[in-house]
């Protein structure tokens, strides 16, 4: 029987009523691998390889390149894949509370079977046994329950702790029936399915390192006569009998079998292969191996491989499938499929004769973190970096069409950006931050194919310099398109003049900490002004430099600043969102009290008693379950959490999502003077939560951005899931956190590891992307605003107005008025008045200076376009603007 997958897979959720369509995002096609994730590489007939996408699986046929996918179940992501020994059927093992094991049909991709109860929240590794009627599972923290399952019946067998620490993987022995081993941090763990005089019992023996070090065990492999090999940190393999070492292998001359951990350990065809993050393919003799010993002269057993393949320059193996012999009958069974952590799918021929074909990259990614994402400004283009590559994908043909390699491994690019047609008409220009403090201009061009009706892509550089010591974390430019700004954890922010014949050094400034983001203030502010956030709760305000002298440094002297330490108020939030609670909790009560006292004088009015008003005004008061308890003092960290990004609001104004103690907020707060000291710290004047209480939610927003229109703003999170809140009104007039109301929302990249990094749309808005630190890119088809518009008619007077929050600083409303000074209910009326007319002022001013802003810019371009005509056609310039 089959399942409906229906009631198994997670959908976007809409706030309630709000007529928000469930298609405002629609996803379709994933850009990147989890390439670093344990055993994320599987293999299905076609070959198909199956790999593990945030919270997708994504099934992807390596000869036609067919893409499709499967969403996970609970929205937590997804733990571990297993392929059963027919290849009819695979498991999909997902993350969150009380997750399932979903087993697919393949071909047909339909639900077999979905086994429940196996742990608490997440599953870290599955494993079918050779005949296929077990399947093994060993959930992560805090259980580490390890469960062997009848999965055809949906009915757990057997469990048992598996350790106090992460279990890696588990694996039936495929020769010794009812034996297992599971590793892990620190661990080897041997395990049999015993009978008992209580019935089946799972029986685990941990393994003692006795005189080795202790070591993490990624890679092992059961022998046929029962004995354990496995791999170690420093490259060696330990050979396991009994629950002990019997003896420590390793090359000649007390060489290791591998430099690093040895990743996996196979047998095939009697002879024993390794893999290691050196990327080195090394074949043993198996029967050399199984029969080691120790000498008298050493603790060690040395032997050398009989092959060996490297597979290329800065490969991290960690994983290998073996295609069948019927997918490739031209090179016979030799074919097998890598994972690369460092970013890569491989396919590899371990034929190892004089026909045998060099290793292949079939497929590219980032290795790692998507650190920075950006889109062209005038195609269906996007960019991605992460390691030292810099990618660009075309999205409708979903190919890579280009890479730029960063000359050294310890150049990987950690900040990019696009430049807008203000800045480059063409839209060739690509600008990417490095994590050695390198900036690098890079620029897309056109070369003749093989072809001479093909045009070929290249990425070339046209600009090096080294402005920071340390890893560039942000790109920005001015909205005129005449500075840059980079931004750096060496506590440093260089400006650079934009002009025709590049980028030319204006100076830096030093700020007091690691900066995390930039953004420059928006058309219609009276100033220029660069909000940096920084890794230690401080936001600065840098007015955009001038030209100075700079012959004897670049160090900026002059540049006027403005600083915000940021001081915590999450403990007064909570503890007033938890007295709201109680006042609500309390009212109910009190309602419940009233309909039982209508009840009781009704009943008395039958039987012709009466309730005095005294007993009834008791039974009202008289509320048990209201106990006064004892409030948890204030807590301020002792140290301010990392600003994740500020963005501004109006001028001197801006919103903040911070990391650490502080998340689950929105805080907005406000620059004081510019003599502030920057050491001293100061509250934001209010605060919303991320979510409204009684659910608030400890999870930050790690980015936030504005579609070019400003009808949306999306927010990544921390834990992948994405966000989109509508934005109505005038997309001219200054943003406001109360317009954070209604919203959709869906859970997409790895709720553990996939931390949303970047957030970018298309040059025509039809498009969003989202990069994660799971390495996933996510592409999404954008709702246009006028069908988010339509799909919300007629609800709009549903739509749950956001709540003022009552988070100004200072004292805590209270019942009663303590201050003398505090404003009657008149002058607070007037005061009101007044403010909302200062509000709405300083909108239309800034509304003005955009209109302004953007004639200026258009007739900028209409004096490029001119000058590029020829010179009899080109219009003179009566007048020109300085």
């Amino acid at each position: 029987f089959f399942i409906k997958p229906q009631q198994y897979q997670s959908v976007s959720r809409v706030t309630n009523e709000s007529g928000i369509p469930s298609n405002l995002l629609q996803f379709f096609h994933s850009f990147g691998y989890d390439c670093c994730k344990r055993s994320n590489l599987h293999l299905l007939n076609g070959p198909t390889a199956v790999f593990a996408a945030g919270n997708l699986v994504h099934l992807l046929n390596l000869n036609s390149r067919e893409h499709k996918f499967i969403r996970s179940c609970s929205g937590g992501g997804i733990g571990s894949i297993a392929i059963h020994p027919s290849g009819k059927y695979f498991a999909v093992a997902e993350k969150g509370k009380k997750p399932h094991i979903l087993v697919y049909e393949f071909p047909s991709m339909k639900l077999y079977r979905v086994l429940q109860g196996g742990t608490e929240r997440a599953y870290s590794f599955v494993d079918f046994s050779p005949k296929g009627d077990l399947l093994a599972s060993v959930g992560s923290a805090p259980d580490y329950m390890l469960t062997v399952w009848d999965w055809c019946k949906e009915k757990i067998m057997l469990r048992s702790k598996a350790f106090s620490q992460e279990v890696y993987r588990v694996t039936f022995s495929p020769e010794q029936e009812g034996q297992l081993t599971s590793s892990g941090t620190t661990h080897i763990r041997f395990w049999k399915m015993a009978f008992t005089f209580t019935g089946l019992k799972l029986k685990g023996e941990l393994g003692r390192f006795g005189k080795t070090s202790l070591s993490d065990i990624e890679g092992y492999i059961q022998l046929p006569d029962g004995k354990v090999l496995s791999g170690c940190e420093w490259g060696n393999m330990l050979l396991w009998d009994g629950g002990l070492i019997k003896v420590e292998i390793c090359k000649k001359n007390l060489k290791p079998c591998h430099v690093g951990s040895i990743q996996q350990l196979v047998i095939d065809e009697g002879e024993l292969i390794t893999i290691g993050l050196d990327g080195y393919v090394r074949v043993w003799e198996l029967e050399a191996i199984d029969t080691a010993d120790t000498t008298d002269d050493s603790d060690k057993f040395e032997v050398e491989p009989m092959n060996e393949l490297k597979v290329g320059t800065d490969v991290q193996l960690t994983r290998m499938v073996k295609a069948a012999e019927d997918e490739d009958t031209e090179e016979g069974s030799s074919i097998w499929y890598a994972q690369d952590a460092g970013g890569g799918i491989w396919k590899l021929d371990l034929s190892f004769s004089h026909t045998t074909k060099p290793p292949a990259k079939l497929h590219s990614f980032t290795s790692g973190p998507i650190a920075g994402l950006a889109s062209s400004p005038s195609s269906h283009l996007v960019a991605t970096t992460g390691d030292t590559f810099v990618r660009i994908h075309d999205y409708l043909t979903r190919d890579i069409l280009c890479e730029f390699k960063s000359p050294s491994v310890h150049s990987r690019g950690t900040a990019l950006i696009w430049p807008n047609k203000v800045v480059d008409p063409k839209g060739t220009t690509i600008i990417g931050g490095f994590s050695d403090g390198i900036l690098r201009v890079l620029t897309l061009r056109q070369v003749d194919g093989a072809n001479e009706l093909i045009l070929n892509q290249v990425i070339e550089i046209i600009q090096v310099m080294k402005p920071h010591s340390s890893t560039i974390t942000s790109l920005a430019f001015d909205n005129t398109g005449e500075i840059l700004a980079t931004g750096s954890t060496d506590k440093t922010v260089f400006f650079f003049s934009v002009d025709a014949g590049g980028y030319s050094p204006i100076g830096f400034v030093s700020i007091p900490g690691e900066v995390t983001g930039m953004e420059w203030s928006p058309p219609g502010f009276p100033d220029t002004t660069l909000l940096v956030s920084c890794s230690n709760g401080k936001v600065i305000e840098i007015t955009a430099p001038s030209h100075t002298d700079t012959s004897h440094s670049f160090k900026l002297s002059d540049v006027a600043m403005k600083y915000f330490t940021f001081q915590s108020i999450k403990s007064r939030l909570r503890r007033d969102e938890e007295r709201e609670r109680k006042e609500v909790e309390k009212k109910k009560r009190r309602r419940q009290r009233e309909k039982e006292l209508q009840r009781r004088k009704d009943r008395g009015e039958k039987w012709r008693e009466e309730i005095s008003p005294e007993d009834a005004a008791s039974f009202l008061e008289e509320d048990p379950e209201d106990v006064d308890e004892e409030e948890e003092e204030l807590f301020i960290p002792p140290h301010p959490n990392s600003v994740l990004q500020a963005s501004y609001l109006l001028p001197g104004r801006f919103m903040a999502s911070m990391d650490g103690y502080d998340a689950g907020y929105l805080y907005e707060c406000v620059f004081k003077d510019e003599d502030q000291d920057e050491e001293v710290s100061s509250e934001p004047t209010r605060a919303i939560p991320v979510k409204a209480p009684p659910d608030s939610s400890d999870v930050p927003i790690s980015r936030i951005s504005f579609t070019t229109d400003r009808r949306k703003l999306v927010a990544g999170f921390l834990d992948g899931m994405i966000r989109v809140y509508p934005l109505e009104g005038d997309p001219e007039l200054p943003f406001d956190l109360d317009m954070m109301g209604a919203h959709w929302d869906m859970n997409m990249h790895d709720n553990d590891t996939g931390s949303i990094t970047n957030i970018v749309e298309s040059y025509d808005g039809a498009y969003l992307f989202s990069g994660g630190s799971d390495g996933n890119i996510f592409g999404y088809h954008s709702l246009a605003h006028e069908e988010i518009v339509k799909s919300m008619e007629g609800k709009r007077a549903k739509l749950p107005t956001p709540k003022k929050q009552k988070r100004i600083v200072g004292e805590m409303s209270v019942d009663d008025i303590n201050d003398p000074q505090a404003y009657s209910i008149e002058d607070a009326k007037l005061k009101a008045e007044h403010d909302k007319m200062i509000r709405d002022a300083e909108g239309k001013k800034m509304a003005e200076r955009r209109r302004v802003g953007k004639l200026r810019r258009t007739f900028l371009e209409l004096l490029e376009k001119n000058n590029d005509l020829p010179e009899d056609v080109r219009l003179k310039k009566a007048v020109r603007l300085c």
